[in-house]
């Protein structure tokens, strides 16, 4: 259903860009260049409706789910509740800051270094003869490895960004449930093992099930700031509010 909603959404999107874009005539088209405006109809459409938007209606479900799995964990026992949030809250702000603007600007590039290759291809097979008579094509193919060079670079920066901040959350989790399993075994605290006990096992449960939501919410907020260049290019064209 989702998928479904999704393409007609893109249809529907590029289409209007498409329509505008022809409707303004030979003159902007030639100002603009076929190649630019070809990149954001097809590529740019792309982004935004399975990247962007697909992205915000995933976000918007794991989020939905975390805050269900808290009201839960309240009524299970709201110490645990408050030591889940001691332990997320902090950890979620951490996210933030790292990925705040650094994911915005890899998406950012990796639109424009796309938008050259795209470009470039373009350019290459419409001056084919002009190209090969003035023994251009080494030039020409030299800047289309750069443009994918780069495209390459920023998709490695993502991937590094999102691989690290869920390290660091899984990492963080698992130290915090060591560190209570080593104060359970801790002499000193025999007169409150059994009620301890209880306590560690539901925060185990508990942090693990949020944990994965939690992993999943981060996955797509990251695809969400990636594609945030693509609202902000189908707005300027007032394609969408």
């Amino acid at each position: 259903y989702k998928t479904e909603k999704l393409l007609n959404e893109y249809k529907n999107i590029s289409g209007k860009l498409f329509l505008k874009y022809f409707n303004k005539g030979l003159n902007y088209t030639k100002m603009q260049g076929a190649s630019h405006l070809a990149h954001n109809i097809n590529f740019v459409c792309n982004s935004y409706v399975f990247g962007y938007l697909g992205a915000s209606i995933s976000l918007f479900g794991e989020i939905l789910l975390v805050l269900l799995l808290f009201i839960f964990i309240s009524f299970v026992s709201v110490e645990l509740a408050l030591s889940e949030l001691l332990l997320f809250i902090p950890l979620i702000g951490l996210y933030y800051r790292i990925t705040r603007n650094s994911l915005k600007k890899a998406g950012q590039a990796d639109h424009s270094a796309r938008r050259f290759v795209f470009k470039t291809t373009i350019e290459t097979f419409r001056g084919y003869t002009e190209i090969l008579i003035n023994n251009a094509f080494k030039r020409q193919f030299l800047s289309f490895e750069s443009g994918i060079d780069t495209v390459s670079d920023n998709k490695l920066k993502v991937e590094k960004i999102r691989s690290y901040t869920g390290k660091i959350l899984e990492i963080v989790v698992t130290l915090v449930i060591v560190f209570l399993i080593v104060i359970y075994n801790f002499n000193g605290f025999a007169s409150l093992k059994t009620d301890f006990e209880v306590f560690v096992g539901l925060f185990i449960i508990s942090s693990f099930k949020l944990l994965t939501s939690v992993r999943a919410a981060m996955g797509y907020d990251s695809s969400l700031k990636n594609s945030f260049f693509s609202a902000d290019i189908l707005n300027s064209e007032s394609i969408i509010d």
